[in-house]
């Protein structure tokens, strides 16, 4: 029944908030939670169901480390729910929480073991996620072969992550001899980013095989 301001403020707000220029807003209004929302908070909730239902409303309101204690406990009670676990996600991101995002990825592949494009974000991730104490090669080696044994090894996009992973589990000969397969794989004239991000890879991969140090039990020492 009123009208609600334009300001530069709310456009920069939003724009800050969301990172898209395509979904900036101009007014902002703050209202007061509804009375559900304040009897649940006061509820010692028992169900999935419940808590599923208050982490909604928690993350409304833009509390969203509220919603995500909401949803662990949730998981507790349905520890195969994979919905759960992309909700939880996608909370841990709006709240920034990148720790977090990597660990509910890990889990999110761990639970969905024939799902290729999970296997693959989450060797990804591992390895690349900063800090760099988030990382883990050893995993990240594990969900890669699994994604690239799925896809039996006929992907280009998903085999730059066994290639990688061997490169970071020391493994270089295998990381060159993965992209070469990698590149075999893709069409002339097709996919030209994905191919110059391979043979970048290529040069990093085959350095490390230069770089390598002789076998200890084949080399002459003085």
């Amino acid at each position: 029944r009123a009208k609600v301001p334009r300001t530069v403020t709310a456009l920069v707000a939003s724009l800050v908030e969301y990172g898209d220029p395509e979904l900036t807003f101009c007014a902002e209004l703050s209202v007061s939670a509804p009375d559900s929302v304040a009897e649940m908070e006061q509820q010692t909730l028992k169900t999935s169901a419940e808590l599923r239902a208050r982490a909604q409303n928690r993350a409304a309101l833009k509390r969203f480390a509220d919603a995500a204690a909401d949803l662990e406990a949730a998981l507790a009670l349905e520890p195969k729910n994979t919905e759960i676990l992309r909700t939880l996600r996608t909370l841990y991101e709006a709240g920034k929480d990148t720790a977090h995002v990597v660990a509910t990825v890990r889990r999110l592949a761990e639970a969905l073991p024939d799902n290729p494009a999970m296997q693959f974000e989450a060797a990804m991730l591992l390895m690349i996620s900063e800090p760099e104490t988030l990382r883990d090669d050893a995993a990240a080696l594990r969900f890669a072969e699994r994604a690239a044994t799925l896809t039996q090894y006929k992907d280009p996009q998903i085999l730059r992550a066994p290639a990688m992973a061997y490169y970071r589990n020391g493994q270089p000969d295998k990381a060159v001899a993965t992209v070469k397969a990698a590149l075999a794989l893709i069409p002339a004239g097709q996919a030209p980013n994905l191919r110059a991000d391979l043979e970048a890879a290529l040069q990093t991969y085959s350095a490390g095989i230069e770089a390598k140090p002789d076998d200890p039990a084949t080399t002459n020492h003085p």
